[in-house]
């Protein structure tokens, strides 16, 4: 793969992994929660937040480092490198995918949309290879993995209605605790665990908050601004989408500010744009449609 990547090769393979960027899933969520349905937009943040916490507790425990680093012969693609940061083993991009893509072709009836979603899981897992960050290996359990958790998921999906929001609750909270925990204690230089440290301090922060809404916020997607059919879930939307970006930024220049604080920060952003998501823009709206 290395032998063939050109420069237009390797531009493409770094705008498929975009596809896996942070604002992207955000997006992603919010578009379902807010406009669309929102027990399916909290079993794909279940099977994201799940299988990320296995992916980035595997990578502490096994510590595998990037291919380019065990072998010389491998070069990575230098605008790849920013986003190759942790350990190699699992793929985190391919986890990411996986868990957005794959629980959703469980979900739909389909049979193109299900070879879609596929499709694009390996294209992603291929970028990966073709950009010389991750083996094989890394992707191939990576997918296994996640979608092995999704499957999980989506047969107890019922666990995300509000009669048992509080195990629920409880069960992702000990699982995001243990994998803090973990991270902090296992040994690992802290630029390696910083990932799984970011993704369990989140995931703690979405448990809690998925059951504050589905209890006392009780958000319904079906509510508006606006009366229009046309027009009212775009407006919601973009919206919604413009605090995220509000916050994104005003967080981010603090972020920038305070360099030796600027993981702490970068955790609160985190948690301030889905206490956002999840419960200010719903009330706001649910208010809105009241009045």
């Amino acid at each position: 793969l290395q032998g063939i990547r050109t420069a237009a090769i390797g531009d493409a393979a770094v705008l498929v992994s975009a596809l896996c960027n942070k604002i992207v899933i955000v997006a992603l969520f919010c578009l379902i929660f807010w406009c669309g349905n929102k027990k399916y937009a909290y079993g794909l943040a279940m099977s994201f937040v799940f299988s990320a916490l296995a992916a980035q507790g595997l990578k502490i425990l096994f510590a595998v480092e990037r291919p380019f680093v065990r072998w010389n012969k491998i070069h990575p693609y230098k605008k790849a490198l920013k986003t190759a940061t942790g350990y190699s083993f699992p793929s985190g991009h391919t986890q990411v995918a996986s868990s957005l893509l794959v629980y959703t072709a469980f979900s739909v009836k389909h049979a193109w949309a299900k070879v879609l979603c596929f499709a694009t899981v390996f294209a992603v897992m291929l970028s990966r290879l073709v950009l010389g960050v991750h083996t094989p290996s890394d992707v191939l359990v990576s997918f296994i993995m996640t979608s092995l958790i999704c499957a999980a998921v989506n047969k107890f999906s019922f666990c995300l209605e509000k009669k048992h929001s509080l195990k629920t609750a409880v069960f992702g909270v000990c699982i995001s605790a243990a994998v803090l925990v973990f991270a902090y204690f296992c040994g690992a230089p802290f630029v390696m665990a910083e990932d799984c440290i970011e993704t369990a301090v989140t995931s703690l922060a979405l448990f809690v908050l998925y059951y504050i809404e589905i209890n006392f916020i009780e958000f319904d997607s079906s509510k508006n601004f606006i009366k229009s059919k046309r027009f009212a879930n775009p407006l919601k939307f973009v919206l919604g989408m413009l605090g995220v970006l509000i916050l994104y930024v005003s967080v981010g220049m603090i972020e920038e500010a305070l360099p030796d604080f600027a993981f702490a920060v970068k955790n609160i952003k985190n948690i301030v744009v889905f206490v956002w998501a999840c419960c200010v823009y719903p009330i706001i709206i649910k208010r809105w449609a009241k009045c």
